[in-house]
């Protein structure tokens, strides 16, 4: 990462870096990787423009210095676009964020950069918008800062979040009758708004878990949604659920077997991500740097990610990492970045042909069916196979409908979503429905 904190900040070095922001890069000056490399990247986070603790400069930083290659903000219901002051002291100071944060700000961006008003007797400081910081922080081939927006979707029954990824302006938050209504309406806005401006962008599922605001058999419905997060680090985002409620990973093979199996209606792929907003706090329980993904793509572009995201060539991780994945028509190999000590277990989980779609709701004490997933036969997303070792591989049968991969360490999480989580990593499901394997 550039020493940001030996770069003299007024407005005239300014200046020169968002005129070279604007500048059409020449071919040379945009790496392009005749074989596709993996790229490191977080697509939920939160900074001051929204419910972080810090500035979005200092969040972007921070990433880069990880060796992150890519993030994407995702505010709630707005992107980093405006002007926009909060109070820098007093009772209304968010949640001591700028207390905490302003001092490491001046130290790293410099006096220049930083700007401060008193309004009303208020000490202010101004949070910049993305367009104004990213000159300082990207890289060609090396770092890229992308547009998102939390987008906040509100049926009768409850409230869901669906992130928008690589959008020009915030999409409204969007109401409906039920959960299916809702999610659907929040697709179609994110489509209009890529097909008007030409952008190529994802949207995906929020953290299904976090007040048990989703059900499988409501994902299951929307053909649209093709991408949701099974594993959100956010601690209250129960992840792994409970005993009333389905992990997001069992929510995932759920809709997987439905909509491959039974709709024909697509594959869903699965993202961990952060959704990270204290930055103070190493290991807060929405700290920064505990699940991201990893998307193979010759260049570290919007539409080289993006593309490869929307093919499925990607896998979600907590700490585990691969050198290759693999799929042909004989089975699925994988190549695991081992480390010295690490045990590693890969389960083949999948779907086959013919298996037990019956279901029956869950009660409470008093024997009334409660808003959760219903309980699901166990041929689903069972584990197929199971395989040791550092090239693992599963061959076909023929008779699967989808074929996913977890690959569990015995190396417990630095910062755990529950105490005895470990890190892992998770394949996207091979779609065996035309007897052929597909990402797609």
């Amino acid at each position: 990462m550039p020493e940001i904190g030996n770069v003299e900040h007024s407005s005239k070095t300014y200046g020169k870096f968002r005129e070279e922001s604007t500048m059409k890069l020449e071919c040379s000056d945009l790496p392009i990787y005749q074989d596709a490399r993996w790229w490191k990247g977080n697509l939920h986070m939160h900074s001051l423009w929204s419910d972080g603790d810090d500035f979005p400069e200092m969040v972007a930083a921070w990433y880069k210095s990880e060796g992150y290659h890519f993030i994407s903000f995702s505010e709630h219901d707005r992107v980093q676009e405006g002007s926009y002051w909060i109070d820098a002291e007093g009772e209304e100071c968010y949640a001591e964020g700028v207390v905490c944060a302003l001092p490491r700000y001046r130290e790293l961006f410099g006096e220049n950069w930083v700007e401060e008003r008193v309004t009303e007797g208020r000490r202010q400081v101004r949070v910049k918008p993305i367009h104004e910081y990213r000159p300082l922080l990207e890289e060609p081939g090396r770092f890229l800062i992308l547009q998102g927006e939390e987008i906040t979707a509100t049926h009768r029954e409850g409230r869901h979040w669906l992130n928008a990824t690589n959008i020009w302006d915030a999409i409204p938050p969007q109401t409906g009758q039920d959960s299916v209504e809702v999610m659907q309406n929040v697709v179609a806005a994110a489509d209009a708004q890529a097909q008007e401006t030409g952008r190529r962008t994802m949207l995906y599922l929020n953290h299904p878990n976090y007040n048990w605001n989703a059900l499988a058999e409501d994902v299951i419905q929307v053909e649209q949604l093709r991408f949701m997060e099974i594993h959100t680090a956010c601690n209250s985002t129960h992840s792994y659920g409970d005993n009333l409620h389905p992990g997001a990973e069992r929510i995932w093979d759920i809709a997987l077997a439905f909509r491959l199996g039974v709709l024909g209606t697509g594959v869903m792929y699965g993202i961990a991500t952060d959704d990270s907003h204290q930055y103070h706090e190493p290991l807060a329980s929405t700290a920064p740097g505990r699940a991201w993904v990893m998307v193979r793509s010759h260049t570290l572009t919007p539409e080289g990610l993006l593309g490869a995201l929307d093919r499925g060539d990607f896998y979600a991780s907590t700490g585990v990492t691969l050198r290759d994945v693999h799929a042909d028509g004989s089975g699925i190999f994988l190549d695991i970045q081992g480390e010295e000590g690490v045990e590693y277990i890969t389960e083949f989980r999948g779907t086959l042909r013919g298996f037990d779609a019956s279901s029956t709701p869950i009660l409470d004490d008093d024997g009334t069916p409660i808003r959760t997933t219903a309980r699901h036969s166990e041929d689903i997303g069972k584990v197929i196979a199971e395989a040791s070792g550092l090239q693992p591989f599963y061959e076909f049968s023929g008779e699967e409908i989808y074929v996913r991969a977890t690959v569990i360490s015995n190396k417990p999480h630095p910062n755990p979503h529950t105490p005895d989580d470990i890190e892992k990593a998770w394949i996207q499901p091979m779609s065996m429905v035309n007897n052929a394997p597909s990402t797609g």
